[in-house]
């Protein structure tokens, strides 16, 4: 016979949702008018204690060249096969309600924030530069899957701008006829480059070498 106890159990009283730029939201570039569902950001989610799940949401516009309000026809979220949206906005502002994004416990989700862009001539302008996110952790709302209880929302992520233009460059490597230098004429670089949306003109090309080992040979 003997006593026991058993170890000290702690009770957590509230669960953190933490909001972050996930590494795949895409950097600085240019978007085509006229597309659909264009990835704007990508938010990582992760909560301790419970899962949890987001009922509301607001995400913002920042514009830094132009306005934006007329190039948006529509703002989703998009958690894996379910679609929020599309939510419609004449100011900067985008709100989601009625939303069921749940997070497990200790795994981190992903969550993008997508739009679908008006042509130019119907709405967008070419040169408008935008960027979507979250501006305050009042903008967030989220419970406990099984407490119910609010959970503490951290984190502001504000996404990268994305630049509005009629037509994009598409550059594409090519196979080389040999990845083998020697002293002799080579060629060091095979590309084609496409016009998406609209002409192009190329006004720079700018190469660069990486070397995987040795030295950098004379060129």
């Amino acid at each position: 016979t003997g006593t026991g106890y058993s170890p000290v159990q702690t009770i957590a009283t509230t669960t953190t949702l933490t909001i972050s730029q996930h590494s795949s939201t895409p950097v600085v570039a240019i978007v085509v008018p006229g597309t659909s569902k264009v990835d704007y950001a990508v938010l990582n989610l992760y909560t301790n204690n419970e899962d949890t799940v987001i009922t509301e949401a607001t995400i913002t516009r920042t514009d830094t060249t132009g306005s934006g309000a007329g190039d948006i026809s529509g703002l989703y979220l998009i958690d894996g096969a379910t679609t929020y949206g599309p939510v419609v906005s004449a100011g900067t502002t985008y709100a989601f309600n009625n939303l069921a994004i749940p997070v497990t416990k200790a795994v981190n989700k992903q969550v993008k924030i997508s739009a679908t862009l008006n042509a130019v001539g119907s709405g967008a302008t070419s040169g408008d530069a935008s960027k979507f996110g979250i501006a305050s952790i009042a903008n967030v709302v989220a419970r406990g899957a099984l407490s119910n209880i609010a959970a503490t929302i951290s984190g502001t992520p504000t996404g990268n701008e994305l630049i509005i233009r009629k037509g994009k460059p598409v550059v594409t490597l090519n196979t080389l006829p040999t990845t083998t230098l020697s002293n002799t004429t080579a060629t060091l670089a095979k590309f084609t480059v496409l016009a998406s949306g609209g002409d192009i003109a190329i006004k720079k090309l700018q190469l660069g070498t990486l070397v995987i080992s040795g030295t950098t040979p004379a060129i």
